[in-house]
């Protein structure tokens, strides 16, 4: 199968793009010029922008499936956000359903979904609050997809924190952790997937018989409270025990309004965007139906992530 994706350079596109070769699939990424060079080995560069309708066309002509990564995370402009989570969204799907690709995997986020509401994780779609912009551009390009804009077999995955080499968490943490002085959030509970198991997910939606839309929520089946994930890290990079801080919850809300205010007029440390979402409580979700509706289960433990990710990092 000739695969067209998106996202190819980023965290988790990679993973993805080895996983489609390595299941003998034909994989063509849509990249920005000049960015060719950052593409796995054998995977075959496809100029264009998702802002730019007109270079879609030609990326995806001849493909049989778009497995979609490609968008915004973090940024002081909601307009581009739009313009690439929506709109981009939007373009591709429809040159995918014009250019006769029968699949369309679309790799959407919790954030999506919002935060759990203190009645456990959450167990389907339905009911959203995104808090952000960034889960509110992708809540928005699930409904358009949603509205059949794409090919017939599209599916919409909401992954949790995924985890894994290049991740923006455990690497970042492993360097506080050496630090021995870290930060902690004792009430926070997270789920999360190795990027592994996301991929291989991805790959067998490719040849479903006849998959379903969903949402699906995808994550290891037990979440985990964040100092879990301190525990993790400190056992592989730190020789002795750190010194947690305990950081109240109210004192992430306080801090949430001043960070935003910083990134909207200066549009500089984009990174603090994620204290809002951290203040908001739990991001759990139950990954059952997906489950069901697929036969997959997630095999990788928060330990095994650990190890992998920063084992695989320089």
């Amino acid at each position: 199968m000739k695969v067209l994706l998106t996202g190819a350079t980023g965290f988790i596109g990679p993973h993805v793009a080895r996983a489609l070769l390595q299941a003998g699939h034909h994989v063509r990424a849509l990249v920005r010029p000049g960015s060719e060079e950052r593409l796995p080995v054998d995977v075959e560069p496809a100029p264009g922008d998702l802002t730019v309708p007109a270079s879609l066309a030609a990326a995806v002509s001849g493909c049989d499936a778009v497995v979609h990564l490609g968008g915004v995370l973090r940024t002081s402009r909601s307009l581009v956000m739009q313009r690439v989570n929506v709109g981009g969204t939007q373009s591709l799907a429809q040159a995918a359903r014009d250019a006769g690709a029968e699949r369309f995997v679309f790799v959407s986020t919790l954030s999506a979904q919002g935060p759990a509401d203190g009645a456990g994780p959450h167990r389907g779609p339905g009911r959203e609050a995104p808090i952000e912009a960034y889960g509110r551009s992708k809540l928005s390009a699930e409904t358009a997809l949603r509205a059949g804009e794409g090919p017939r077999w599209t599916t919409v995955l909401r992954p949790a924190v995924v985890l894994g080499p290049g991740d923006q968490i455990i690497n970042p943490l492993s360097a506080i952790v050496r630090a021995r002085i870290v930060p902690e959030l004792p009430g926070l509970q997270f789920s999360f997937v190795d990027v592994r198991d996301l991929a291989a997910l991805i790959v067998q939606l490719l040849t479903e018989a006849e998959p379903a839309f969903g949402p699906f929520f995808v994550a290891h089946p037990t979440p985990v409270p964040s100092p879990r994930l301190v525990d993790a890290v400190e056992r592989v990079v730190s020789e002795s025990p750190t010194v947690r801080v305990p950081v109240p919850g109210r004192l992430l809300r306080w801090l949430a309004p001043a960070a935003e205010a910083m990134v909207r007029s200066t549009g500089l440390g984009r990174d603090l965007l994620w204290i809002r979402e951290l203040s908001h409580g739990d991001w759990t979700c139950d990954p059952s139906a997906t489950e069901t509706a697929f036969g997959w289960r997630a095999h990788h433990d928060l330990e095994d992530c650990v190890h992998h990710a920063l084992e695989a990092s320089p």
